[in-house]
């Protein structure tokens, strides 16, 4: 039972009137200004994490990472637990018993706010639906108040709404004629988005000026990175003038694009925020043309070379009255299991007043502005060729090279990194680029596993060719560097 609703003293109750609808809420005002107080800093304080995948196969178990996060969250100080969808890999019984069991085992005081992903709607998708209402005990779509301040978590699905009014510590709930993600547009029906709306408004009312948050398993379209790769459409293809278009108080976030919190565009911000959730259990970088972790050099690869399939970021998000900062923090799950003390804030914290949206500082205009390059030796000219580049292997088609990594020049005010390297080859004869490829930094790594310097694979080359190896380095938001990095070198014949 969410403990923020219903409590043995200081209970108060509200009532909530609009649009003809009514909703009783109780708190327990008491415990929830017992721990403001504590705080001080913040009013509501919780956590955010995604795809977590329980089943699938993987040597580092995703139970056991799951479990991990949750005590490091017990440890945090946090309220509640968002989970924005694919708790499940497969949506059998088998793994929704293997999460309940390390939920009820690890969640200490944690209230439970669930989200249907796709993978939870595998098979059947109502009796998909079941499966996770009878285990998380809520609705696929819910409407809960936590310290003062409104969470609401949607679902895809199609057919008709039905308002259940109140079920699992929620103010109001309900589910469609079919629940969970259906096709493969990962749509929210009109009738949710009707039922979207009043929740807005009633928000909105309840508590003017704070943010309202919302948990939804797919992107809305077009915002932060990937959300061009996976997304619903249903908000509208251009969140400028889309659903959310007049609601800066909501930050919505979503997962199912697999990815790094590393990257400062994975927060959004137009009439709304966007946020995305990492996974913990793989990363995808998402765009093609990257080496990625190819074996010989040349096929491109969605996933980062070192990463695999041991991922594991998380969110903490902290509220006070119009404010919201989102911490994001690294598990440490590339090598196994680690210590608790392994965990890591990545440098990447957002902070924003949704009562202030034109200082919102997360919009692409502003950040069109604050685009920097990267350099590779900050006391160098701009546009200067640096002879920086080891020669490590060198074979008739392939060829493996050490060199400086790129850093990011103060000041930094998009908060960027160095994102990605290109090399290009140019033959020494013809004077003409024979081979180009392109590989991600290390910048997705948690800091432990980042170095100074950087080694690749590259293939895909000529016998017997004598090349000019040129490394540019490019930042988040794709500004490439003036400086590039040089070596001559022949392949062998």
């Amino acid at each position: 039972m969410n403990r923020n609703l219903i409590g043995n003293a200081g209970i108060l109750t509200l009532v909530l009137l609009l649009s003809g609808i009514t909703c009783c809420i109780a708190f327990n005002v008491e415990e929830a200004e017992s721990k403001r107080s504590e705080r001080g800093e913040y009013d509501l304080r919780f956590g955010v994490i995604a795809d977590i995948h329980v089943g699938a196969n993987s040597s580092y178990p995703l139970y056991q990472r799951f479990e991990k996060a949750l005590d490091w969250y017990n440890s945090e100080d946090v309220e509640a637990l968002a989970i924005v969808g694919d708790i499940t890999n497969d949506a059998t019984q088998a793994q929704w018993d293997t999460f309940e069991n390390s939920w009820e085992k690890h969640k200490g005081n944690m209230q439970l706010i669930a989200v249907m992903g796709n993978h939870d709607a595998r098979g059947d998708a109502n009796a998909a639906a079941d499966r996770f209402e009878a285990t998380t005990k809520q609705k696929t779509n819910a409407h809960y108040v936590i310290s003062g301040y409104h969470l609401i978590v949607l679902s895809a699905g199609k057919g008709n709404f039905t308002d259940t009014n109140a079920a699992g510590g929620a103010i109001a709930t309900g589910r469609t004629d079919t629940a969970g993600a259906v096709g493969s547009g990962n749509n929210v029906p009109k009738s949710v988005l009707d039922w979207l709306r009043i929740r807005i408004d009633i928000a909105k009312s309840d508590a003017p000026g704070k943010p309202i948050f919302v948990f939804l398993h797919n992107p809305v379209r077009n915002t932060y990175v990937q959300s061009d790769r996976k997304y619903t459409s249903s908000f509208g293809n251009n969140p400028l003038i889309g659903f959310f278009k007049d609601d800066p108080e909501v930050v919505i976030f979503g997962g199912d694009v697999h990815q790094p919190n590393n990257d400062p565009r994975a927060i959004w911000q137009g009439g709304f925020t966007a946020v995305n959730v990492p996974s913990l259990y793989y990363m995808v970088m998402g765009a093609s043309g990257y080496l990625g972790n190819s074996e010989d050099g040349v096929k491109n690869n969605i996933k980062p070379k070192i990463a695999g399939i041991r991922a594991g970021q998380g969110l903490i998000v902290s509220v006070k009255d119009s404010k919201v900062t989102i911490e994001n923090f690294d598990f440490d799950f590339c090598e196994g299991p680690r210590p608790l003390s392994n965990v890591v804030k990545i440098p990447q914290t957002w902070e924003f007043d949704v009562s202030l949206p034109m200082d919102f500082p997360y919009t692409n205009a502003k950040r069109e502005g604050q685009k920097i390059a990267p350099v590779f030796d900050e006391n160098k000219s701009a546009n200067a060729s640096l002879n920086l580049i080891k020669i490590k292997e060198i074979k008739n088609t392939t060829i493996k090279v050490e060199f400086p990594q790129a850093k990011i020049s103060v000041p930094n005010y998009g908060n960027e990194v160095v994102h990605s390297y290109r090399f290009d080859f140019i033959n020494r004869q013809t004077g003409a680029i024979d081979h180009s490829a392109k590989q991600w930094s290390d910048f997705m790594l948690t800091p432990r596993l980042q170095k100074p310097t950087y080694t690749q694979f590259i293939g895909g080359l000529k016998p017997g060719t004598e090349y000019e190896l040129r490394i540019y380095a490019y930042s988040s938001f794709q500004e490439c560097s003036g400086q590039y990095l040089t070596q001559i070198f022949k392949t062998l014949n």
